[in-house]
């Protein structure tokens, strides 16, 4: 990896940052030294805006300005942010620094385990830390490492491909032990939340012909890879220094084989409850011998049993609900209450939302660090301004206001954490800085593609930005990957087809969606409708609207135009509400 270099003027650094004077008990060619030794590490996994950001600060620093490091100069300076940027509106330092912090940890637990110099940096701020390996952390090494595998295959039998594999299961073993150490790091406190652990067993060669052995190990490392970027689960690599995980730590585990069948592989998967033995899950992928699919099949079979376990719309997840049936709001630990908010997704129902609410906020009191819980508190706070549900209390903050704040919450705690980036994501919506919203979306899934709540969420945005193509395709892949939030969902796509010119098959949307308890479906179901000449079904949503939510329903009229991004698709859908009989200024 070649050198970063930050160019940054000089004049914007002094008025930026000031001149202070930092202090370092270490020389600076040395620190300058680790620097170049990290950014050429391949066990440095950081973005390029992370290394940026870490030169930028070690560079400051030995320069005597480490003192008067500021987020304004480094938004500035480093991320390319104008002169009106306020850091205390985008979080964007705050988030980088938080994902550095994070990369340096697996860094000093992998490559750097043994470098003479740590650069730390405490939190609280951004002024690195210089300290000698004798007074900087140390890692330890897992209590067993984690076999690695090949990331791709050449044809069955090709004499190259034994070289390629040795490489491979090089660098898979770097990645495994990332997975691993990661895993033992997540366990206790999730444990004590009572979220359920998936423990991942190897899959077993059954052919034991060199090249299926192979393809077993580089599989069952990707699958750990796909399912931990859920944080809904606690994933534990299940190799034989990890065989007797407890099953209050793991309660479902993951296993299956590999044999060959004629020309192709089989895997064949299985998902069992381990209290009781029973398999709740089990499907077949058949790997077809050509060498220039292996490696696409590798990825697309990881990614499929990832999402079909992990996740919202999991097996898991529908396995746990089940809890939900007869525990009072009030009642639920930490964990059935992400659930419960889960469950309240699928319908944004008015009436459920106080409960769901309440019981979210028990669980960041008792649990300040449950990230996951910070940002569904977000989002049932943006739910509060968007379908304009009573507020919590009389003299309660403006609901953005306060899902703003636990979406930076979350975001500091886990930046890698998906649904903190969908929270901080639909606040930046709804206060209408679409692009900055768009922008972090489109990271957010790129952390991870399979989470299809995010997905539809994300598409959804893209389309009321204005790129309809694009954000519509996916939400209809979202809508076809689950059937949990099939009613938001299929309103979505309903307006697709409305701006796609269907008018008619926007129709015959809106009217399979079953959302009769929230004020929002019920404008759009009207405008819809009216639109298409269904002037009968347009009259019966704006009665429903007139006897349930009258109050909300002359706001919402205001603001769901505006969160079309474009004025000629606000001015499309103002003419729809008004021949609905609606009456907008």
């Amino acid at each position: 990896m070649g050198a970063i270099t930050v160019h940054t003027p000089d004049s914007l650094l002094q008025s930026a940052c000031g001149s202070g004077q930092g202090e370092h008990p270490i020389p600076g060619e040395r620190v300058r030294e680790e620097l170049r030794r990290i950014i050429g590490s391949t066990g440095f996994t950081a973005t390029e805006r992370s290394r940026r950001l870490l030169a930028f600060l070690v560079t400051e620093t030995l320069a005597g300005r480490g003192g008067r490091i500021k987020a304004y100069c480094i938004g500035t300076g480093v991320f390319g942010r104008p002169e009106s940027f306020d850091p205390q509106k985008d979080p964007i330092v705050r988030i980088e620094a938080a994902r550095l912090r994070r990369d340096l940890e697996h860094y000093y637990l992998t490559d750097g385990a043994d470098d003479p110099v740590i650069i730390d940096i405490p939190k609280g701020g951004y002024v690195p830390r210089f300290l000698p390996r004798a007074a900087g952390r140390t890692a330890e090494a897992p209590n067993a490492a984690v076999p690695g595998a090949a990331w791709t295959l050449a044809p069955w039998g090709a004499g190259g491909r034994r070289a390629l594999a040795g490489l491979s299961l090089l660098l898979l073993g770097l990645l495994a032990f990332g997975v691993f150490t990661a895993a033992q790091r997540q366990v206790p406190p999730r444990a004590a939340l009572m979220t359920p652990g998936l423990l991942v067993k190897p899959l077993a060669d059954l052919s034991h012909s060199g090249d299926s052995a192979v393809f077993a190990q580089g599989l069952t490392e990707r699958i750990i890879e796909r399912t931990a970027r859920f944080k809904e689960l606690a994933v534990i690599p299940g190799g034989s220094g990890n065989a007797q995980v407890p099953t209050s730590v793991a309660r479902y585990e993951f296993g299956g084989t590999l044999r060959e069948s004629g020309s192709q592989l089989v895997v064949q998967a299985r998902l069992a409850d381990r209290m009781d033995g029973r398999v709740i899950w089990a499907d077949s992928f058949n790997v077809p011998p050509q060498p220039q699919q292996l490696f696409g099949v590798e990825l697309r079979v990881a990614d499929e049993i990832a999402a079909r376990i992990a996740g919202p719309s999991g097996i898991v997840f529908e396995a746990e609900s089940r809890q939900l049936r007869d525990a009072p709001p009030d009642s639920m630990n930490a964990y059935l209450c992400t659930l419960s908010a889960y469950a309240y997704r699928v319908t944004s129902s008015a009436l459920k939302f106080p409960d769901v609410r309440a019981c979210l906020e028990r669980a960041v009191a008792e649990h300040a660090d449950y990230a996951t819980a910070w940002a569904l508190l977000s989002l049932v706070d943006i739910d509060e301004h968007r379908f304009r549900f009573a507020p919590p209390q009389a003299a309660a903050p403006a609901p953005l206001e306060r899902a703003y704040d636990a979406a930076r919450r979350a975001t500091e705690l886990d930046p890698d954490n998906v649904r903190a980036q969908q929270a901080l994501m639909m606040v930046l919506f709804f206060r209408k800085d679409f692009d900055a919203a768009i922008d972090v979306g489109k990271r957010a899934l790129a952390l991870n593609p399979n989470d299809v709540e995010l997905k539809g969420e994300y598409g959804y945005r893209l389309a009321l930005a204005g790129n309809w193509t694009e954000g519509c395709s996916l939400v209809q892949a979202a809508r076809n990957s689950s059937a949990r939030q099939a009613a938001y969902l299929t309103t979505a796509l309903s307006l697709c087809r409305f701006y796609a010119g269907d008018v008619p098959g926007a129709a015959s949307l809106i009217m399979q969606a079953d959302a009769e308890d929230n004020p929002a479906y019920h404008i759009m179901a009207a405008a819809i409708l009216a639109e298409a000449g269904n002037m009968d079904e347009a009259a019966r949503h704006r009665e429903w609207l007139k006897n349930n939510t009258p109050r909300e329903m002359d706001q919402l009229l205001v603001d769901l135009p505006q969160r079309l991004a474009r004025p000629a698709d606000q001015a499309k859908f103002i003419n729809a509400l008004r021949k609905a009989g609606f009456t907008v200024s």
